[in-house]
């Protein structure tokens, strides 16, 4: 009788763990699966349905197909596709696509893709939750971002395609102990947006940016790299550092800077990345020279909360929106660079700084500060005394010719 219902008990595992010529994995501590698509007499018709009707711990796997829909995953349960290249949620340019807003999910074996073209807009989005594991999706094509993490905690982000999202591959927003790794970003790459140090801290490795190593680097002292092939590269907590002769390009942010102090970028080219050429933020004392800043997709230089930085002899141009950008900033030094063929020049707000001896012009605006303290007397504006400069800036007296060796 023993051995009977022990016979039993194995041909009903074996029934559930291969379906449809397809094994699911059910070693995850879930305790019932439901099915969507395919041809199962009572499997669902959307990905929704099947989450409505789930509870915590619940498996929901999903057959190949096309699913047009806006997911909101309220559940602690693991979402896992037959076929991360054959198994889709299209968000069709609505939204999200999918929105995790309970602890202990799992996602995998999907493309995601197609959320709304708007600002803040994402494949997957991570809201006030822990414990979320994203791994070997393929997610692309969405609106502003690929993953969007805001005050989650402990995720991990593994084995994953991130490609060709507006701005973010990634974008981290008061998140800590995230874990990243291997995946392979393509036209975009990682943001750690803002907040203490905390936020800046994780498990960041293996990744690869448009087919060369991300390198994420903590915690480092008196350090120098030259001709690094980077595809992106994140500094956090590091001084006395210097960056020299590196080209990234097609990254959201060329190079990212945090809590740092005493970095230098020198000889650079940033290009063609989605947001920024270089980013600086609640650093000081930085130096920033000899560096081409070109055509990225937000602005070429962008500095928020950051001292003292010194921000010299660069060309910076044809950059989206801003050339450069200076956001709660105190004693910035600009001094001897060319700044051209933007909307705006230089963006400031609610900082104070020094801009001498520099061409800034061919602009829709030359210079904007807003409740700034801006002294940016001996710079050159453009042919005709044309200046083009908004808010409390001293500006005068101003150079009548351009300066020769900034071209």
């Amino acid at each position: 009788m023993k051995k009977l219902v022990l016979m039993v008990v194995l041909i009903g595992f074996f029934f559930i763990a291969y379906t449809d010529g397809y094994w699911i994995d059910i070693d995850n501590g879930y305790n019932k699966t439901l099915y969507v698509g395919g041809d199962g007499p009572n499997n669902y018709t959307t990905i929704q349905e099947a989450i409505n009707d789930a509870e915590d711990g619940y498996t929901i796997f999903v057959y190949n197909g096309i699913y047009y829909e806006n997911v909101i995953i309220n559940k602690s349960i693991y979402l896992t596709g037959q076929d991360k290249n054959k198994t889709i949620i299209d968000g069709n340019e609505k939204g999200d696509v999918v929105s995790i807003i309970k602890d202990n999910v799992r996602i995998q074996g999907f493309t995601i893709r197609n959320s709304e073209k708007e600002f803040e807009r994402a494949g997957i989005v991570v809201y006030n939750v822990d414990d979320v594991v994203i791994e070997n999706n393929v997610i692309r094509n969405n609106g502003d971002q690929g993953i969007r993490l805001f005050s989650s905690d402990y995720a991990t982000i593994r084995n994953n395609i991130i490609k060709d999202n507006a701005f973010y591959g990634i974008w981290l927003y008061y998140s800590k102990e995230i874990t990243i790794e291997n995946n392979v970003f393509i036209n975009n790459s990682i943001v750690l947006r803002e907040g203490p140090l905390v936020y800046f801290i994780h498990t960041i490795k293996n990744n690869t940016v448009n087919g060369k190593p991300l390198y994420y680097i903590l915690n480092k002292k008196n350090c120098s790299i030259e001709s690094l092939n980077a595809g992106q590269i994140i500094l956090v907590n590091c001084s006395n550092f210097v960056i020299n002769d590196v080209t990234i390009s097609y990254a959201s942010v060329g190079i990212e800077i945090a809590y740092s102090k005493n970095v230098s970028i020198l000889d650079c080219n940033f290009s063609m990345n989605k947001l920024n050429g270089i980013r600086l933020c609640y650093s000081y004392d930085n130096k920033i020279s000899f560096n081409t800043l070109f055509k990225n997709g937000w602005s070429g230089l962008s500095i928020w909360y950051d001292e003292g930085d010194f921000i010299a002899y660069n060309s910076i141009y044809k950059n989206e929106y801003d050339n450069v950008e200076l956001l709660y900033c105190k004693d910035e030094s600009i001094f001897g660079n060319n700044i051209c063929s933007s909307v705006y020049g230089i963006g400031i707000k609610k900082s104070n700084a020094i801009i001498h001896f520099n061409n800034i012009y061919k602009h829709k605006c030359n210079l904007i500060a807003e409740d700034s303290e801006v002294n940016a007397r001996w710079n050159w504006w453009g042919f005709m005394g044309v200046l083009n400069i908004v808010g409390d800036v001293k500006f005068f007296p101003w150079l009548p010719f351009p300066i020769p060796l900034l071209g």
